[in-house]
């Protein structure tokens, strides 16, 4: 239960926190992720914020999926 958590959370939260980063202008800028989001702004919550969202509904709802199919 703990490895599922770790990588549903690795999945989720980091990858996409990660791949819509803007590392220009901090210490790990050495990383080759040049996005446009700053920070926290209302644009990365319409676009990054509604991907993150979209993600935990379907993972929270896909069991009750494939146990009412099976």
């Amino acid at each position: 239960m703990t490895t599922c958590f770790f990588t549903m959370f690795v999945n989720t939260a980091l990858i996409q926190l990660l791949s819509s980063a803007n590392f220009q202008q901090t210490i790990l800028r050495w990383i080759p992720i040049r996005n446009h989001y700053n920070d926290f702004v209302s644009d990365w919550y319409v676009v990054i914020g509604t991907s993150l969202q979209t993600t935990m509904l379907i993972t929270a709802f896909m069991p009750y999926v494939t146990f009412g199919i099976s």
